[in-house]
């Protein structure tokens, strides 16, 4: 009788264990589910980009086409993509709602205010003052100020090669999730700004051997 009642107890414990090991298992698949569909318009935009940058005829219609894909996923009220220019950067495009100004003559030294720091360390900043920018940021008739920045390295083969900047009018308007976005992106921008920039120098290069 003693063996029969391990022996059922055992069968219990065996099946009980069974049970929780499939518990266990419904709860991963459910979390591998829930990651996927978190990270699924990410995948989308970075695939709508590579298409997209690989139609575009020119880097002003590829940034275009960047920052406006870019908004459905990371809301902003003004955008920058910044060019490193030796130690300087250079806003090669500006957007945004309601844009009375935005220093498009802005030169931000590499390592001052928020995109140059980002530049320098190659590390991104996630709701950075926008005041400490060198410049003069207005939105509006009522001359608000940009209150918090998300911005990240555009880091290419050969280095930084420029600065994706976000600016919100709300404070702290920025989260992890948006970083996550954009971290997932600069990577293909970085690049195909590297080669528009290369076939830029390359046809100045040779309408100047062709006028020698």
């Amino acid at each position: 009788m003693v063996k029969e009642d391990s022996s059922s107890e055992n069968h219990s414990l065996i099946a009980s264990s069974g049970q929780a090991l499939t518990r266990r298992s419904e709860a991963l698949v459910l979390r591998g589910i829930r990651d996927l569909i978190a990270q699924q318009p990410e995948a989308q935009l970075i695939f709508e980009l590579s298409q997209g940058l690989g139609a575009s005829l020119n880097l002003d219609e590829a940034l275009s086409m960047f920052s406006a894909k870019i908004k459905r996923l990371v809301p902003y009220d003004a955008v920058a993509i910044y060019l490193r220019l030796r130690n300087e950067l250079l806003p090669e495009f500006i957007t945004g709602d309601n844009i009375r100004l935005l220093a498009p003559y802005l030169r931000i030294p590499v390592g001052e205010g928020v995109s140059g720091w980002v530049a320098q360390n190659r590390k991104p900043i996630i709701n950075g003052d926008p005041l400490a920018e060198p410049g003069h940021f207005t939105v509006g008739e009522k001359q608000d100020t940009m209150r918090s920045a998300l911005a990240v390295p555009l880091e290419g083969r050969d280095g930084i090669v420029g600065v994706l900047t976000l600016y919100g009018l709300k404070k702290d308007a920025f989260t992890a999730d948006h970083l996550r976005v954009l971290l997932a992106v600069n990577s293909e921008m970085a690049l195909f700004i590297e080669n528009a920039l290369e076939q830029l120098r390359s046809g100045i290069r040779a309408r100047s051997d062709s006028r020698e």
